[in-house]
């Protein structure tokens, strides 16, 4: 199982952003096993209303809902962001969480891009 640190407050954090990984589940269920959120909002306009951020494995990396733009249930099975410094920490830490913890997520390598350049 990885090892999980909590980071309320740790400046680290902002060196994340997506890399098209996510993990569909709950806020309970994160909650119950990765421990609480560090931002929970509730819905007042924002685009995010549940945020945690942790260290897997020594991977920083944020876990959020992304422009749900409603009052979100704790219960409510949501599509959660996987935010981390680079690509590859992305899908590691989507097949940590798969594999140490059972939850459903989609890897970078999962996406199939429809965007291609054309050099002339």
């Amino acid at each position: 199982m990885a090892k999980v640190i909590n980071l309320i407050g740790d400046d680290r954090i902002y060196n994340t952003s997506f890399h098209d990984a996510t993990v569909t589940t709950t806020v309970n269920e994160i909650a119950s096993k990765l421990g609480v959120p560090c931002i929970n909002y509730g819905y007042d306009g924002d685009k995010v209303t549940h945020e945690f951020n942790l260290e897997l494995d020594g991977i920083v990396c944020t876990i959020y809902d992304w422009k749900e733009y409603r009052d979100v249930s704790e219960d409510d099975v949501l599509r959660f962001h996987i935010g981390t410094a680079t690509r590859e920490e992305s899908e590691k830490v989507a097949s940590i969480l798969a594999q140490d913890y059972g939850f459903k997520t989609t890897k970078p390598s999962d996406v199939k891009s429809t965007f291609s350049w054309t050099v002339k």
